[in-house]
C-alpha cells in the first residue's frame, strides 16, 4: 500500500508541476533573472501555493521568460521561443489550462 500511494504522489508531482518546472527551468538554466527567486520557491508538492496567480501570470507573459525557456530546453532555432509563446496564446484563447501546455512542451 505504501509504495502505491507513493507512486500515485510521484504522478500528481509530474502533473502538477509542468508549469513551474518550465518557470524553474527558465531560471536556473536559461539565464531568466526577473523573480528568479520565485521559481525557486516552488516545491514539488506545493503546486502554485508559493507563486501567487499574479506573479505566474507575469512570467507567462514576459518575453524574458520565453526566450530563457528556450536556451534553457536547447531550441535551436532562434525564433523558436517566440513561436511557442504564440503557441501558447492561442492555447489559453482556446480555454485550455497552462499546465496542459507546459505538459506537452
Amino acid at each position: 500500500m505504501q509504495t502505491v500511494v507513493r507512486q500515485e504522489h510521484q504522478s500528481e508531482r509530474t502533473e502538477m508541476n509542468h508549469t513551474g518546472q518550465a518557470i524553474r527551468d527558465a531560471a536556473e538554466r536559461g539565464g531568466y533573472g526577473y523573480r528568479w527567486w520565485k521559481a525557486n520557491d516552488l516545491e514539488y508538492n506545493e503546486g502554485y501555493n508559493a507563486l501567487p496567480m499574479r506573479a505566474l501570470t507575469e512570467h507567462l507573459q514576459d518575453p524574458e521568460f520565453w526566450k530563457g525557456l528556450g536556451r534553457a530546453r536547447d531550441w535551436q532555432d532562434t525564433g523558436a521561443w517566440l513561436f511557442h509563446w504564440h503557441r501558447f496564446i492561442d492555447h489559453i484563447a482556446f480555454g485550455k489550462e497552462a499546465e496542459s501546455f507546459f505538459s506537452s512542451l
